[in-house]
């Protein structure tokens, strides 16, 4: 697979390098998976950083996203912190409807289904905020309000 591009699910295209080659080790005590957790429990240190809206919002803005854009997702992550945290860095890439439907399509949904496993209700309340957060970037493209107040239907 060096050399052949392939697609992120952020829609990136990428190619792993030629010459890239990756090395691992294990020591005798590292045998099986909870021993290698221990073993990465011992190495390395463990910052929490709290989900945080307004990081949310600055990444889209420096992607230059729409203020309808920015606030259907920000409101979307607020109302999904109230059942489970999400990480705000999941949204750095989001620069418009599209890429925010990759992030649910590729990403989101897989996380959620199998973070509500056994809590189906749980999920369906997940999908319904999300299916909020889209109808309401839909109701915002399709119209606009007018100089004069009036809905405009968007011609494009």
């Amino acid at each position: 697979m060096r050399g052949v591009p392939f697609y992120l699910p952020s829609g990136r295209r990428v190619a792993i390098p030629k010459n890239l080659i990756f090395l691992a080790t294990m020591n005798p005590d590292d045998r099986s998976v909870d021993e290698i957790d221990d073993a990465m429990d011992r190495r390395w240190a463990k910052l929490t950083i709290e989900p945080s809206a307004n990081k949310v919002r600055d990444f889209l803005k420096g992607n230059a996203a729409d203020g309808k854009l920015i606030a259907a997702v920000v409101k979307f992550f607020q109302k999904i912190q109230g059942r489970t945290p999400l990480g705000h860095a999941l949204f750095r890439r989001v620069k418009d409807q599209a890429s925010l439907e990759r992030l649910w399509t590729n990403q989101l949904k897989y996380q959620m289904q199998k973070r509500f496993r056994f809590d189906p209700a749980g999920l369906a309340e997940i999908e319904a905020m999300w299916a909020d957060c889209k109808a309401s970037l839909e109701a915002a493209t399709q119209t606009e309000e007018s100089a004069d107040g009036q809905p405009v239907e968007d011609a494009g």
